[in-house]
């Protein structure tokens, strides 16, 4: 991985009267054949890019190598893997991680959560709904895994189940449940289930 440059390009920053926008079909065109643009077009097209989008880039990136530094896995868009089964797919993977799921997912096959000791974050974003009769839409198998704050819509397909327990020691906290016919199915035993809701 490349090393981020110790300093920006902080051109014009704070001083906005030297910038101009350019008028939309200037931007559209370009410039024209031997064209001296104003310095204040060319000012604002290295503060655009220079400093807006640069500081923009930078917010992204050192927030998700903060979160990967805190989370063993990151699920999501610029994480360390696309979808929850591909992070329990990967052998690399071993037991007691912690993992963050970001982004929302239409379930079109059961997450088997085979590994033991894994803590599943769900950002408020990452609503899961079921998709493709998908029944259970989480399975665990693994033991002592906890998960957090999921949201979890429409296992409604007459007995569908949005979690399924069969692991031991396990725990379900903080997850919220909407049209699900079955939130939480719990075959297992020393399962702790705190602070779920069933939405209306």
């Amino acid at each position: 991985m490349a090393t981020k440059p110790a300093t920006k390009p902080d051109w014009t920053r704070t001083n906005p009267t030297a910038r101009v926008e350019p008028s939309g079909s200037k931007k559209e065109n370009g410039w024209d054949p031997n064209e001296r643009p104003p310095r204040e077009f060319m000012n604002w097209l290295f503060y655009s890019v220079g400093v807006e989008w640069l500081d923009y880039f930078e917010e992204v990136t050192d927030g998700l190598i903060s979160l990967q530094s805190t989370y063993d896995v990151v699920v999501g868009v610029g994480g360390t893997h696309a979808t929850l089964n591909d992070a329990i797919a990967d052998a690399s993977l071993g037991d007691n991680l912690r993992v963050l799921v970001q982004d929302p997912a239409t379930l079109t096959a059961t997450q088997v959560l085979s590994k033991n000791g894994w803590e599943i974050v769900f950002k408020p974003r990452a609503i899961y709904s079921q998709g493709a009769a998908t029944t259970p839409g989480i399975q665990v198998t693994g033991d002592r895994v906890k998960l957090v704050g999921g949201r979890f819509t429409d296992f409604d397909g007459g007995s569908d189940v949005a979690i399924q327990i069969d692991g031991e020691n396990c725990r379900v906290q903080d997850c919220n449940f909407l049209n699900c016919d079955v939130s939480i199915q719990d075959n297992a035993t020393n399962t702790l289930l705190t602070a779920n809701l069933d939405e209306v």
